[in-house]
């Protein structure tokens, strides 16, 4: 069933982004879900590919759940084809969002898979940046 949704929601996503390919909506997290969720990840990676430059807020508003979202399913997809440092990259994302709240389950996961990834690839951890592992093991 998931697979019928992946149609939908790219075009979906490709009028909401206005025919900029750098542009962030809410709607690129439901669809690599989708895409995970029907073991199809090609789609998916044509909103992976480039790099985000421009926010689409809905209301006025972003939520960060979906940035986070984004990151961390997006981590999943490359980690799924072998991409294995641009999923390092996406799982950094996610665990380096700043946040006003605490820890989210989504970040943990994502801390997870960081760690991982960081061992298979260098056979070591790679380190974060200070400033949210401050907030990350306080939580």
């Amino acid at each position: 069933i998931a697979i019928r949704g992946i149609n939908l929601v790219t075009k979906a996503v490709d009028i909401l982004q206005g025919g900029s390919l750098c542009k962030l909506t809410s709607l690129h997290s439901c669809l690599f879900e989708l895409c995970l969720s029907a073991q199809c990840l090609k789609p998916a990676l044509r909103y992976i590919t480039p790099s985000i430059s421009e926010i689409h807020k809905e209301e006025g508003r972003f939520d960060c759940k979906h940035f986070l979202l984004y990151s961390y399913y997006g981590g999943l997809i490359l980690t799924a084809l072998n991409h294995y440092e641009h999923a390092l990259f996406f799982y950094e994302q996610a665990v380096t969002c700043p946040s006003s709240s605490a820890v989210s389950q989504i970040t943990c996961e994502a801390y997870k898979k960081y760690l991982l990834i960081s061992l298979m690839l260098h056979g070591r951890l790679i380190s974060l940046p200070n400033t949210r592992l401050k907030q990350f093991f306080a939580s």
